[in-house]
């Protein structure tokens, strides 16, 4: 891949190139890795996918990722089980917090952390992006309109023991947080306006 000013790069791409103007290309640098995103123009009309005309609704669980209105549960796949992954991600933490700061064996432990985080990372959004696909085929997916940032706010405690309350809401919040729903939300709407659906948000309260 040739880049201005810097010239051929040696790439390993992971689909094909289409025959089209390139507009822009973006690299971004993460666990040591590079990766290029490029955008181009092929011409072609964009492609607009079907639904089956049904409306389904969700309700998003912490121990079950989501179940349907169908009392069909949404949990990840085998292969996109992170438990083992955290584990390790926490070990490492771990290991990095005792290494002496500026040596070599702290950047190596630095460095596998990254690795650890970019795998999480790839293999959560290859499930929520699998799990959006399959539900955008409907017609109008209805979901609680969850605001995950007021909901993964810390607590204060109380006034007899401030940190009871915090760190019961702290395992709370990070449960929150993993399951990414604010990003599977927002990835499951564009899917189903790209296939002629909605996604509608009612309000929470006496839904679950």
């Amino acid at each position: 891949m040739y880049l201005p000013k810097i010239g051929e790069v040696r790439a390993k791409f992971h689909r094909g190139i289409v025959a089209g103007k390139i507009k822009t290309v973006t690299v971004s640098y993460e666990a040591n890795q590079y990766f290029a995103s490029i955008n181009y123009e092929d011409g072609l009309n964009e492609c607009v996918g079907s639904n089956n005309g049904k409306s389904i609704g969700i309700d998003m669980g912490i121990v079950v990722f989501a179940y349907t209105s169908e009392n069909q549960p949404i949990n990840p796949t085998k292969e996109h089980d992170l438990t083992k992954d955290i584990k390790k991600m926490i070990k490492a933490q771990k290991s990095l917090s005792r290494k002496k700061k500026g040596s070599e064996n702290r950047a190596k432990v630095k460095a596998k952390l990254a690795k650890k985080h970019l795998k999480i990372k790839n293999k959560r959004n290859d499930f929520l992006h699998k799990i959006s696909n399959k539900l955008s085929e409907n017609q109008t997916v209805k979901v609680e309109d969850l605001k995950v940032k007021n909901m993964s706010k810390k607590a204060k405690g109380s006034i007899e023991n401030p940190n009871m309350r915090a760190s019961a809401k702290s395992g709370l919040n990070r449960s929150i947080l993993q399951q990414s729903w604010g990003k599977f939300f927002e990835l499951l709407e564009y899917k189903l306006k790209r296939n002629g659906g909605e996604l509608i948000k009612v309000d929470p309260k006496h839904t679950s």
